[in-house]
C-alpha cells in the first residue's frame, strides 16, 4: 500500500486513504470504523465522511455493508484499488476543459425544481416526524433535519434513525429529534438490545414500519 503516497489526490483525501492502508491486508482490504479513521486522521467525523465518498466516488475504494448476526450494521469492508489514479486524473482533464468552454454562460436558477425539491424535504422530515415515538419539538427537528439533508441522503438518515429506534433499551429516555439529528447520531453503530428486550425491539420495528407504511 506504499503507492498510496505516489498518488495524485488532494491531501485530505489522501491522508484518509492512507488511514485505510495501514489497516488494510495485502489484498488492500480493511474494516476500521469511520471512528477509527477519525481518530488516525485527526479529521471530524463528518470531513471522514466526506472524503470517503469522494474516493469510492473516483474508483479508489469499493464499499460493501457488512451487519452481525443480529442484523446490525456494523464498520463497511474497503477494499483499496490504487489504479484508479490515472483516470481520476484524465477525468481531472476533461473537467477542467469542460469548465474553460462553459465560463462565459449565465447559469439560469429553475424555480420550479426549487419548489420540487422543497417539497421532497417536507415529506421526508413528515415520514421521519412520524416515525419518531417523542414528539416534542418539532420546529426544531424541522430545521436541523434540512441542515442534515445539505450533506447527507435521506435513506442514510433513516436508516440510522431506525437503527436507534429498535435498538433503544426501554429504560433509557429518548434523545430530542432535533438534538439526534444535531449530533450526526445516524452514523452511530448501535449495539443490538439485550436479550430480554429482543422481542420489544422486533415489535417497534414492526411498529414503525407499518408508520413509515413499509409492508412485508
Amino acid at each position: 500500500m506504499a503507492g498510496v503516497f505516489d498518488l495524485d489526490i488532494p491531501p485530505g483525501q489522501k491522508l484518509v486513504l492512507l488511514a485505510l492502508a495501514d489497516c488494510a491486508d495485502d489484498m488492500g482490504r480493511c474494516w476500521p470504523s469511520q471512528k477509527k479513521l477519525a481518530e488516525k486522521t485527526s479529521f471530524v467525523l463528518r470531513t471522514v465522511q466526506s472524503h470517503l465518498e469522494w474516493l469510492t466516488e473516483q474508483g479508489f475504494l469499493q464499499r460493501k455493508h457488512r451487519s452481525n448476526r443480529s442484523g446490525y450494521r456494523t464498520s463497511d469492508e474497503y477494499q483499496i484499488n490504487l489504479r484508479a489514479n490515472s483516470a481520476c486524473r484524465d477525468e481531472g482533464l476533461r473537467a477542467n476543459s469542460a469548465c474553460d468552454q462553459v465560463q462565459n454562460l449565465h447559469v439560469y436558477i429553475d424555480e420550479t425544481s426549487i419548489e420540487t425539491s422543497v417539497l421532497c424535504i417536507d415529506k421526508e422530515f413528515e415520514e421521519l416526524w412520524k416515525s419518531f415515538p417523542l414528539k416534542k419539538g418539532r420546529k426544531e427537528a424541522d430545521a436541523a433535519y434540512r441542515k442534515a439533508r445539505k450533506r447527507t441522503p435521506f435513506d442514510q438518515i433513516k436508516t440510522g434513525l431506525q437503527a436507534y429506534i429498535v435498538s433503544k433499551p426501554d429504560w433509557q429516555q429518548w434523545k430530542m429529534l432535533s438534538s439526534w439529528l444535531n449530533a450526526e447520531r445516524w452514523t452511530d453503530e448501535y449495539a443490538p438490545p439485550p436479550k430480554k428486550e429482543a422481542r420489544q425491539a422486533v415489535n417497534r420495528e414492526d411498529e414503525l414500519n407499518k408508520a413509515m407504511g413499509i409492508v412485508e
